[in-house]
């Protein structure tokens, strides 16, 4: 069975609006609960964490900003075509990532969560990638930071926001 997922182009695309957002998104107070009616997500933004909604990108869903070590971390969704779990669904990320040059690690399993996460490491930043399904739709939140250190320090606020992830069945889209 082939799984069908967005285009290179939509994955390069996500990837390269998490680039820009890490060089500073405009941004709001942070500390709050986030909800999409139309994804179907709820989750827990970090409280000294900024946070905007407002995004040039329709599947990215929020944007939550740090300065010290400066850090960003996005939520975004699509519709995967089939039900896919995360674990196949982080492989091919990781697959399409490595194919465009970037150098990624395995997928590994996030115990806590059920999540799938995996390191990815571009010539501009550092990022750490969790991976969750649920009814035909992909979730991703990623983390970037300028340097592999400054991702290490937000890995404790990445896990909470992970933690505090809720799909709610049956969204709009």
């Amino acid at each position: 069975m082939r799984i069908r997922l967005p285009s290179r182009a939509t994955r390069l695309a996500a990837l390269i609006a998490l680039i820009v957002f890490a060089k500073g998104a405009p941004a709001d107070a942070g500390g709050r609960q986030f909800s999409s009616d139309r994804w179907g997500i709820a989750l827990t933004t970090p409280s000294n964490w900024r946070v905007t909604e407002r995004t040039p990108y329709g599947r990215v869903l929020i944007v939550m900003v740090t300065r010290s070590p400066r850090a960003t971390m996005m939520v975004s969704a699509q519709t995967l075509g089939e039900d896919l779990d995360a674990a196949a669904f982080a492989l091919s990320t990781a697959e399409i990532l490595d194919g465009l040059g970037f150098e990624t690690t395995s997928p590994q399993l996030h115990p806590a969560t059920g999540a799938y996460w995996l390191d990815v490491t571009t010539p501009r930043a550092h990022l750490r990638q969790a991976f969750v399904t649920a009814d035909g739709t992909g979730y991703s939140l990623t983390l970037s930071a300028d340097t592999a250190e400054d991702r290490s320090h937000h890995i404790r606020a990445f896990d909470s926001v992970l933690g505090s992830l809720q799909i709610e069945r049956g969204g709009e889209r």
